[in-house]
C-alpha cells in the first residue's frame, strides 16, 4: 500500500535549519518523543520526528528526536494507531469486505429461516390476498369457543 504522503529525506541545510529551529534559546534541542525529554547533542543520531500527529495521518508538525527513541515510539505506538485509523476509515466508508462472510448473512444469496431451513434469498414474496381468501383464513382461525 502506497503512502498518501510521500516521504523525502531532508537535505543537509534543511536538517541544520530543523535542528536550529527546535533548539530555540537552548544549547541543544530536546527530543520530542514522550518519556524521553533528553537533549539531542551533536554526534548523536537524530531524525525528523512527527509528533503528536504521525506523518501517515497527515501530521505536518516536526521536531527532532533521537533515532532510537523515534524507532521505538513508531513500532509500539504510531504503527498500531495508524493501522487502527485505516481500519476504522475503511469500515466507515464501506470499503471493508469480510474474508469469511457468514453463510446466510446479509450479503449471501441464501436466506436462513427461523425453523432452520435455507432458501434462496427473495424466493418468498408476500402476495395480496383477495377478500374471499382473507375471509376463508379468518373462518379457519376463528373457532367458536363455548361459553
Amino acid at each position: 500500500m502506497a503512502l498518501q504522503y510521500p516521504r523525502r529525506k531532508l537535505s543537509s541545510s534543511q536538517r541544520e535549519a530543523l535542528y536550529d529551529r527546535c533548539r530555540g534559546d537552548n544549547e541543544f534541542p530536546i527530543c520530542n518523543i514522550p518519556n524521553c525529554g533528553l537533549p539531542v547533542k551533536p554526534g548523536e543520531r537524530w531524525v525528523e520526528s512527527h509528533f503528536p500527529v504521525p506523518h501517515a495521518l497527515g501530521g505536518t508538525e516536526t521536531g527532532v528526536a533521537h533515532e532510537a527513541c523515534n524507532k521505538f515510539y513508531a513500532e509500539h505506538v504510531e504503527v498500531p494507531r495508524i493501522a487502527k485509523a485505516k481500519r476504522v476509515r475503511r469500515k466507515h466508508i464501506g470499503a471493508h469486505v469480510s474474508r469469511t462472510p457468514l453463510p446466510g448473512g446479509r450479503n449471501d444469496s441464501r436466506k436462513r429461516l427461523i425453523g432452520g431451513g435455507v432458501e434462496p434469498r427473495g424466493a418468498r414474496r408476500i402476495t395480496k390476498l383477495s377478500r374471499e381468501d382473507f375471509a376463508r383464513l379468518l373462518s379457519i382461525t376463528n373457532l367458536e369457543t363455548p361459553l
